[in-house]
This record gives C-alpha cells, structure tokens and sequence, in this order.
C-alpha cells in the first residue's frame, strides 16, 4: 500500500513538473510576440537575450529606445556610453550627429568626447578648421590650435608650413631672420625656413630692413661683388655698383684698380681716380715687391690702362735694379699665337712700375 502511494505521488509530481514546463514554454512563446514597451524588442529578446527591462522602452535612460539601440545603431540597451568615448549615446546620435558605437566619428585622432568638450573641435569632421591638417595631427604632433587655421598668424596656414615651406607653424618667423614667414613667401619670395636665401651671408631680414638688398641676389647691384662684401667688408652701397661716383665700379676699384670704392680721389692728389687712370697714370695703395700676388694685381691695373688688349693676356713681372720693377705684358698677335717674354714682341706696351717716396706704388704706360 504504501509503495502505491509513493508511486502515487510520484507520478502526480511529474504531471505537475511536466505542467509546469508546458506553461512555462508557452508564455516564452507568447512573450516572442508581445512588446510590452513598444520598444522594437520582443519581451523575449528583452529578458532572454539582451537583459533589458521589458516594460521600459529606455533602459538605460540615454534617449535611445532599446530596440534601435540593437537594430539600428548597434549600441548596448543597457550602456549609455557604448563606445566609452565619454558621450551618451543618444547626444551622439541626437545632438552631434556621431556614431555612439565608435568613439573617433571622423578618425582624426580624437575621441568624440574630447572633441567635444576638451578641444571644441567637430566630431565630424577630421580638419575643423580647413588648414590642411587633421584635428588630431595638430593636437597631438604640432600642438597647434585645431580651431585656429594659422595658429602663428603669420599669413600661412597651419597645414602649409608644415606640409609645403616645412616651417614651424607655431613660430612666425620659423628661421629666426627678423622677417614673417607669411610675408617671405607672398612677399619677398624668399625662403622661410633658410635665414640667408641667396647664400650671400647676409640674412633675408638684414638684406631688406638694413641694406634694402635683394635677397634673391647674391650681388644686388650686379658690380661682381657680393653684397656681405659690399656691405660688411668693403662698407661700400651694395645697392650702387659704382659707390663713389667716380665712374669706375666698385668691384674694378676693389679688386683690380686697387683703389679706394668709397673715395673718387684714392691717392687725395686732387685728381679723380678716373681721370688719373684716363691720362695713364695711378695710385695704388701698396709695394707689390711684398707680394707677388699685389703685383699680379697692378699689372692687370696697368694693363687696363691699354684696353686693346685682350682679356686673357698674360702678365709677368721682372725684378729690375734698384727700387723699380719692370713688368713685361705678354699679349698675342692677331694670328693668336702667343709670343714670348721677348721684348721686342710687346708691341710698345712695355710699363713701369716704380715705388715712390710715399710707400705706395705709381703705375705708368710708357
């Protein structure tokens, strides 16, 4: 008897299991078909599959209905910040036009929240400020002002400097040569990242607040001489090839003549170098017996004293008695043939060259 019993009772407690899963089956299956918050999700998918509150359209209260968080822009129902780039979801998706399911909308670099509410930068868009640079190169490598497009005010852009003239979009005058790296290049057409342009030695700024010079020429007055020689050297105008006015140029006085660029009248007799050198005779300003190098020089002086003469002539110096020297000028015939050192070719233009009492050198034609 009390073995039927248990049986019984057994049996009774399995019909009741088996009820029980039958009853619990169906409301599952009912719950597939029924949305209690009228959120696009099941209250299958609610509580089975995604944990959500079933009788909240908004479970995680950031102004996305659960079911367009799943179907539409693939956030978590229950996370306000899906992507953890410190904006709730639904301001992304409402008020800043993001994706709240990946933190860098514009892939700039820079998390949307940063952006945000760090940088004031836009979300959306990689160059808010439209120089050439992303927002996230100018923050992270140049640490210039993403929302200020020429962060130097120089008159360049930031993107330009760096990517075209490679200068220093946080400096204004990125080589250091006194002259504004937007006026170098819209200017004075120089380079903005090369303090001497021309490679003269005189710096871009120098050549045009100082000297007035062009510092795309090496030599501005076009006279052979650099304008570093002219201005630094010699003291002479680097904008005037003729300093003195004494018709003769600066680089014939300095280098040829030997005489003085910044005085018409070198040797103060009264008479202009010009002239002196017109009537035959010249003042040079030391002995070339000390130095045969000087003597190459007075004798390409004495020579321009006969400008028959071609440019390519030889000169030679000859050691005489006493305290003169004699210099003998090679020159050529017409047939181009050079002709010796023999004094009987030189076709009369033997000169002379004599120290006077003074200790400079006179230079005659004989």
């Amino acid at each position: 008897m009390k073995i039927l019993t248990y049986a019984f009772i057994l049996g009774l407690l399995c019909v009741q299991a088996t009820h029980a899963d039958f009853l619990e089956d169906l409301i599952k299956e009912q719950q597939k078909n029924m949305d209690s918050d009228s959120d696009g999700l099941s209250d299958y998918d609610e509580i089975y599959v995604h944990s959500t509150n079933h009788e909240n359209a908004d479970s995680d209260g950031d102004g996305l209905p659960d079911g367009a968080e799943v179907t539409i822009y693939l956030t978590s129902p229950s996370d306000t910040d899906s992507d953890d780039d410190g904006l709730n979801d639904g301001d992304e998706v409402t008020t800043y036009l993001t994706q709240p399911a990946d933190s860098d909308s514009d892939n700039d670099g820079l998390e949307d929240g940063d952006e945000v509410l760090s940088y004031l930068t836009s979300p959306v868009d990689s160059d808010t400020d439209d120089d050439g640079l992303s927002d996230g190169i100018e923050v992270l490598t140049h640490q210039t002002d993403p929302n200020d497009a020429d962060h130097d005010d120089d008159g360049l852009l930031d993107g330009a400097e760096v990517t075209v003239h490679l200068t220093e979009p946080k400096d204004a005058d990125s080589d250091d040569d006194g002259l504004n790296d937007g006026d170098e290049v819209n200017t004075y057409l120089t380079q903005p990242g090369d303090a001497d342009s021309d490679n003269d030695s005189l710096s871009d700024g120098v050549e045009i607040l100082t000297y007035e010079t062009d510092p795309l020429d090496t030599d501005s007055d076009d006279d052979g001489l650099t304008d570093y020689t002219e201005a630094i050297s010699l003291q002479t105008n680097p904008n005037n090839s003729d300093t003195d006015a004494d018709t003769l140029s600066d680089y014939h006085e300095a280098t040829i003549y030997l005489t003085d660029p910044l005085d018409k009248d070198t040797d103060g007799d009264g008479m202009d170098d010009n002239v002196e050198l017109t009537l035959g005779s010249f003042i040079l300003n030391f002995n070339p017996r000390a130095n045969s190098d000087a003597a190459m020089n007075i004798a390409k002086a004495a020579v321009a004293l006969a400008p028959e003469l071609m440019e390519d002539d030889e000169y030679k110096m000859m050691p005489t008695t006493g305290d003169s020297l004699q210099m003998v000028v090679k020159i050529r015939d017409t047939d181009g043939l050079s002709r010796g050192w023999n004094t009987t070719n030189l076709i009369n233009k033997t000169m002379k060259i004599r120290a006077n009492e003074r200790g400079v050198v006179r230079v005659k034609r004989k």
